[in-house]
């Protein structure tokens, strides 16, 4: 199952279901396959056949992204940008089909999901820490323990590192920024003052920085012990510097997510559990009333009884209302988060 979601409308514009497995073609494998019964039924059931991916199970987002890309010359709508994870396997499959179908002017976009991008510096401090667990640094002293690179450090880094690209939407140079603050901020350096040490960090009455804070607010909340001992400037470098890239951020620029296609998983998962195995037929279901209910809310329930000859009493014109509402709360609460 993969879906298209408009990242300016936040709407579900179109939807594809692949399938390795069919019930009735299961039902007949038993059959003697070189007979004329069999070939006979096999012509009959093709069209209806529930298989519709040859390949790995690997393969099919991919593969649903290209046919999904590829439709959009029965109507009027071209995808300009595609947004994934770093290490998504759509976006060139889905690029080569488009300049193969409609030649080199038609170019889209990678953007990245911040959410994503924003976990590689987690996922590469937490492999540095890994790597380094049996040797010791420069100072003689290990990786981890009181004072060292703990898991809450990485953390906050982590956190810190996705508030620079999201609180710097549209400025690369100041994303870059950002990200050195946060380095600078992390760990210490002896050989210079604490203002030229905190020199990157935003200096406004909002800043995360408590150097700063307690500057302008006269207070001494500040503290050096949480920082990381100077060992630490050299050996992150690296690690800062290649998520500092400007070919990484530069598509980071719009801030871009996929906590809606997320919301939209969590919706069909729950109609359509994924721990319990169902056919192409219930899938393709359970995502068409996803997309209803994603796209206009419960009253979608009352237009598909309308259109199965039933019309909704006031008790469940009432019932839906309350089901939007109740969703509606969620969203709002999960977006403060």
């Amino acid at each position: 199952m993969t879906f298209v979601i408009s990242v300016d409308t936040g709407e579900m514009l179109n939807y594809c279901v692949k399938s390795l497995f069919c019930h009735v073609c299961k039902a007949h494998c038993k059959d003697d396959k070189n007979s004329d019964e069999h070939q006979k039924w096999k012509e009959e059931h093709q069209p209806k056949c529930e298989v519709n991916h040859h390949g790995s199970s690997e393969d099919m987002e991919a593969t649903a992204a290209v046919e999904i890309f590829t439709r959009r010359t029965s109507r009027k709508l071209k995808y300009t940008t595609f947004v994934g994870d770093v290490d998504s396997n759509s976006y060139g499959p889905v690029k080569e089909a488009l300049e193969e179908k409609f030649g080199s002017d038609y170019q889209i976009r990678k953007e990245e999901c911040v959410g994503h991008v924003q976990k590689r510096l987690g996922t590469a401090l937490r492999k540095y820490k890994k790597d380094k667990k049996a040797s010791k640094l420069s100072d003689g002293k290990s990786v981890g323990g009181k004072g060292r690179l703990t898991d809450k450090i990485i953390d906050q880094m982590q956190n810190y590192y996705g508030r620079a690209i999201r609180e710097n939407k549209g400025n690369l140079a100041g994303m870059k920024q950002s990200i050195k603050a946060i380095q600078c901020h992390m760990i210490k350096n002896s050989k210079l003052s604490l203002d030229k040490q905190h020199q990157h960090c935003p200096k406004s009455k909002d800043t995360w920085c408590k150097y700063w804070k307690d500057k302008l607010e006269k207070t001494k909340t500040y503290k050096e012990d949480n920082r990381l001992p100077d060992v630490f400037m050299k050996e992150l470098d690296p690690i800062f510097t290649r998520l500092s890239k400007d070919e990484l951020l530069s598509r980071c620029l719009k801030g871009m997510t996929q906590n809606q296609n997320e919301a939209a998983n969590g919706m069909l998962w729950s109609r359509c559990p994924k721990i319990k195995f169902c056919g192409a037929r219930r899938v393709r279901i359970a995502v068409c009333e996803t997309i209803g209910l994603f796209n206009t809310g419960a009253g979608s329930l009352a237009e598909v009884m309308g259109l199965c000859g039933i019309t909704p009493g006031a008790n469940t014109m009432k019932a839906l209302r309350q089901q939007d509402k109740k969703e509606n709360q969620v969203c709002c609460k999960e977006s403060q988060c």
